[in-house]
This record gives structure tokens, sequence and C-alpha cells, in this order.
């Protein structure tokens, strides 16, 4: 597999089970429909989430700009940990691409935790290190084609869509997934104007690997863009 493509990081995933089971029972649960915010951008809350269930996306905005969207989570990922750790209001806003569940963990209730367990304070660096990297890959990836970028991008969400719905690391089985993404925002994730996404997406769609709904992208032959984005 190319240095470019990897399989993503879940931090659930990382924890041990009594880990997770402190960190259960340390959070309480919160249902979010559909195009509702759970973190506001440059809100000082006291809080970290654990996703449950569905998928949300992270996006920053400026008095200059509309809202870019700077990457999905889904279920088994941590969302606001840079405001623990930095201490400074959160750079980005959460919303819901889909009805979501997730665990909400204070900042005193995990600092409880991680005295018990420090262990997951490294699985915490991790998930940042992760995260720096996949955006470094993004930038390095502004050389190639667009379609091969929009591939790559598209390949590595529906890798993760599909181990979070098979339970694990596990690529076995139907790999159609469907993306909540739109042509706008796949565009800022690859660096490309929406038209050059359009006509990726369009390439993408003749040879019968994805297909384009309404908000979103579905994945029909996953294996077909790894091998290309190779």
């Amino acid at each position: 597999m190319s240095a470019g493509i990897h399989r993503p990081y879940r931090f659930a995933a990382s924890l041990a089970a009594q880990e997770c089971a402190d960190l259960l029972a340390a959070a309480t649960q919160r249902s979010f429909a559909e195009g509702q915010e759970l973190l506001a951008q440059g809100d000082t809350s006291d809080h970290v989430l654990i996703l449950r269930r569905g998928c949300v996306k992270i996006v920053a905005s400026s008095d200059r700009q509309r809202a870019v969207l700077l990457g999905l989570r889904g279920p088994g990922d941590l969302i606001g940990e840079m405001r623990y750790l930095s201490g400074a209001p959160r750079s980005a806003a959460v919303i819901a691409a889909d009805p979501v569940v997730a665990l909400i963990v204070t900042f005193d209730a995990l600092e409880m935790v991680l005295r018990k367990h420090t262990r997951i304070m490294g699985e915490i660096a991790r998930c940042v290190t992760d995260r720096l990297r996949w955006a470094d890959r993004r930038r390095a990836e502004f050389c190639l084609p667009v379609t091969m970028r929009v591939a790559r991008v598209l390949y590595e969400l529906g890798v993760a869509a599909v181990m979070v719905r098979n339970g694990g690391g596990n690529l076995d089985g139907p790999a159609g997934v469907e993306i909540p993404v739109t042509q706008r925002e796949l565009g800022q994730l690859v660096g490309a104007a929406e038209v050059s996404v359009q006509k990726a997406l369009r390439q993408l769609a003749h040879s019968g690997w994805v297909a384009r709904r309404y908000g979103r992208v579905s994945i029909i032959r996953l294996e077909a863009l790894r091998t290309y984005s190779e």
C-alpha cells in the first residue's frame, strides 16, 4: 500500500476493556439530530466527546470566508481533545452529518480516568498525531491530478466506514458505503475547485467505482479506488 494511504486510527478501538469501561462510567450519553451542532467554534466548554454512532463534520470558518470542511469523524473517534490539551477555545465546529450518539466526558472526569489509566494519554497523543499526518498528506498530494486526489480521500473515508460497519479492522464483505460529503466539501478536503471535483467524480462514476448522491458519495468498488490511487 502506498505511503499516502493508511487505515484510520480509532481512539475507542485502542482502549483496553477496563479503560473503556471506566471512560463509559465517567460519561453521559447524548443524541444529536442530523445538522445539529455538537461543539461550536470558539467556545470554551469543558468536555470531550467520543462518538458511538453516526458521522460528524469538522468545520471551520472566518469572518472573510464561508465554512470549510476540515475532516469527517465516525464511531470510535475522540472529539474536542485539542481544547483539553491546549486550553484554547475550540478552533472548529462539530456538526452531525447523520443522527449521532456521543459520550460526553467532562475534563474533570477525564482527569480522574487518566490518573488511573495513564496509558490513555498516549492514545490521545496518537489521535492528534494521526490527524496531523492526514492533513500533511493532503497538502503533499496537491501536485497529483485531481481525480487521483479525490480517489485517495474517498478510499480512506471508505475504509473508515467499512471498518466501523464490520466492527473492527476487517475489510471483507460488501464494500458499498455512503460518505456524507458534498462535492464542494470534497473539493475543500483535496484542495481543488468544485468544478474539478465534479469532473473527477464523473470519471470515477463512469468507471463504476462511485455513484453521486445528493450531499453524499456512494462508494461501490473500494478496492478499485485503492488500486487507482496507488
